[in-house]
């Protein structure tokens, strides 16, 4: 709320434009929520094993959500007076995009085809897809017996899934697409951060676009 004052303000004053403004904020916020994420995700190392390449790869893909939610944040907060209502929104649009394309609630094989489509576009797919392939590659995770005596796949009545990646292909693949085009950690990484620097892109076209009368004076008073 601060930045977003301050900036108004200077703005009418012709001190600079929304992209130097849009940019600024990004080059101060960018290495500060990177590190707070490999902090952050450094505590799971000794919980679950996590080796080198594995702690990378989760630390981008949580670090490009976290990029792809502020930057769609700082897009609602241009047009939206209360920040407590741009918070709102900005959650309601993350439960429908992990709804829609995590794949947790419902498999996107299963989803309607408009539906699938849509989940094609939100980094909450790829970035779910990339986190469970990651879990399912773990040591810690493999060969999980159903109980103390029974062990899996021994009985498929009680063993869904003979392994991770029957459960992968199961929850995140179409038919028809290429299953090691889509299980791919590294592919889905870099789609991830593609969002996210997609979303810089687009904020700093916004900030760039004049705002309408009516928004303006909503913040003049």
């Amino acid at each position: 709320m601060s930045f977003r004052a301050r900036y108004y303000q200077e703005k009418r004053e012709g001190l600079y434009g929304g992209a130097m403004f849009l940019t600024a904020y990004t080059l101060l916020s960018l290495p500060l929520s990177f590190i707070s994420t490999l902090i952050t995700i450094s505590i799971l190392i000794p919980i679950l094993e996590l080796d080198l390449s594995a702690w990378a790869h989760t630390s981008g893909i949580l670090w490009s959500s976290y990029i792809a939610a502020e930057q769609v944040t700082v897009a609602l907060l241009m047009i939206l007076e209360n920040s407590l209502t741009g918070a709102i929104t900005v959650l309601y649009v993350a439960l429908l995009s992990l709804g829609i394309g995590s794949g947790a609630i419902r498999s996107l094989r299963n989803l309607p085809h408009w539906l699938a489509t849509i989940s094609s576009a939100l980094p909450a797919r790829y970035a779910s897809l990339a986190l469970n392939q990651l879990a399912m590659d773990m040591p810690i995770f493999s060969n999980l017996p159903y109980n103390e005596t029974v062990t899996c796949p021994g009985i498929p009545e009680l063993c869904r899934y003979a392994d991770g990646r029957t459960y992968l292909i199961e929850r995140f693949t179409r038919e028809g697409e290429n299953i090691s085009e889509v299980l791919n950690v590294e592919l889905n990484l870099l789609i991830c951060l593609a969002f996210a620097v997609g979303l810089i892109i687009l904020n700093s076209i916004l900030y760039l676009l004049p705002l309408p009368a009516r928004v303006k004076a909503k913040f003049r008073e």
